[in-house]
């Protein structure tokens, strides 16, 4: 069960780290560059990167779980 959990968060993990990169260059990149609104695409900015260490702290930790429960099983032929 703690198996299906993990890969879980990483899939959901890494859909969130791919969406997120795809909403900036479609939708916030572009708009920014011509905004007058340069203190709050800062804030927008931090809280980003937050979120997207967040995803791939999780995205890391997720991953080296599934090889440690993976490597015990794999057998070279």
């Amino acid at each position: 069960m703690v198996a299906l959990i993990n890969k879980w968060v990483h899939l959901i993990s890494m859909i969130g780290v791919l969406g997120s990169v795809m909403l900036v260059l479609i939708a916030i990149l572009p708009v920014s560059s011509r905004s007058q609104y340069e203190s709050a695409y800062n804030e927008i900015w931090k809280r980003y990167g937050i979120f997207v260490a967040v995803l791939w702290g999780l995205v890391l930790l997720t991953g080296f779980y599934n090889l440690h429960l993976v490597s015990g099983t794999v057998t070279p032929e």
